[in-house]
């Protein structure tokens, strides 16, 4: 396990944290589990007397080689968000949505490098809200296809040709392709691996040679329907989207690094591949994974409604696709990322990715089996 990210004892922890306020107390800093490419910390201190806190990250710079696009990135897309939420909310029923909110150093600065060259960042803490480790009921399914639907129509017409394009290609499925022939012929086995693990690589390996061969028929028709590019959250699952505490209801979409130009149905396609797969992204019940389509279906309506008409029907007929494609995507950038030795995404364990993959490429292969039915559900919505 080998990537950019940087383990800190407390002290140093805390001298970092001290970069963004001035002379207050720490009481405690703990690391928040959930994310699989930054390292997060929420960090409590005191005020005046009151507690309070704020969100710090060490940024992954193995995944994004571009800190300060980032950072250049957020605040653009902070600014308008502000903005614009002005300009709708005596428009918009109910329109309780954040996205986090970057602060400053004590210095001025919007991130901190430390000795070791890493950079950090900050944001405003939000209090009384909790994202979905798993969706588990309609109600749930709801709030994610309503905080998804916001979020698109509130960046409608942003002008995302004025972001730096963070991961270029990020949904182009043949170039991912193009990488794993080309890192599986430099090494097969990154580990020294047990029978069961060797079984478990070769059934990824054998699924991506078949399977590749079959999303060609999915893929064109994305391919030559001449879509809109418009403003995409890059990376929308479910632990991305926070709920209140108290009113349940979705109040903020978190994680906006790979915010970029795009498609709009490969944010529906992640959204849908790891809300609607109950047995979560990190299960060993293989064979358990399955699309709850009751689910699908009140998400994907719930979405299509606080979108408030914007989406073409192109759009629209596009989503079966997507929701086919993206969980083989993901499944083939974590073998990529298990082959190379994990240098990309966070894991726990050398054979983490691994598990990862094989839980996407089942997810896939069942959607890949019940492809007709999400196709008339998306047409009957």
């Amino acid at each position: 396990m080998h990537n950019d990210l940087q383990i800190y004892n407390n002290k140093m922890l805390y001298d970092i944290a001290s970069m963004y306020i001035n002379s207050q107390p720490i009481i405690s800093i703990e690391q928040i589990s959930s994310g699989i490419i930054n390292i997060t910390y929420k960090v409590n201190f005191t005020k005046s007397g009151k507690s309070g806190a704020f969100i710090l990250q060490q940024i992954n710079q193995s995944a994004f080689s571009s800190p300060l696009s980032l950072i250049e990135n957020h605040l653009k897309i902070q600014s308008y968000f502000k903005s614009k939420r002005r300009i709708i909310a005596n428009k918009i029923e109910d329109l309780n949505l954040e996205i986090p909110e970057l602060i400053q150093t004590i210095t001025k600065k919007y991130y901190f490098i430390d000795s070791n060259n890493i950079f950090w960042r900050a944001f405003k803490y939000i209090p009384s809200a909790s994202s979905f480790s798993h969706v588990r009921t309609k109600s749930q399914a709801f709030q994610i296809g309503r905080g998804l639907g916001l979020f698109h129509y509130i960046f409608k017409d942003f002008p995302n040709e004025s972001l730096d394009s963070i991961i270029p290609e990020l949904h182009n499925i043949s170039i991912y392709l193009n990488k794993y022939d080309r890192v599986l012929s430099i090494n097969k086995y990154p580990f020294l691996v047990n029978d069961k693990l060797k079984y478990l690589l070769d059934w990824c390996l054998n699924f991506i040679d078949s399977f590749r061969l079959k999303i060609q028929a999915y893929q064109e028709p994305l391919i030559n329907s001449k879509l809109i590019y418009r403003t995409i959250h890059g990376d929308p699952k479910q632990s991305n989207i926070m709920y209140s505490n108290h009113s349940k209801k979705v109040i903020a979409i978190v994680d906006t690094d790979t915010v970029q130009r795009g498609l709009l149905h490969n944010d529906i396609g992640d959204c849908v591949r790891s809300s609607c797969n109950i047995r979560g992204e990190d299960t060993m019940n293989f064979e358990d994974v399955t699309l709850e389509f009751e689910l699908c279906e009140q998400l994907l309506r719930s979405y299509k409604y606080h979108t408030h008409g914007f989406l073409t029907r192109k759009e629209w007929d596009s989503f079966p696709q997507s929701i086919l494609l993206i969980p083989f995507e993901l499944g083939l950038r974590f073998i990529i990322d298990y082959l190379e030795g994990n240098i990309y995404f966070k894991v726990t364990s050398q054979e983490h990715n691994l598990f990862r993959a094989i839980v996407q490429f089942k997810l896939a292969k069942y959607i890949y089996k019940n492809f007709s039915r999400l196709s008339n559900l998306v047409k009957e919505l």
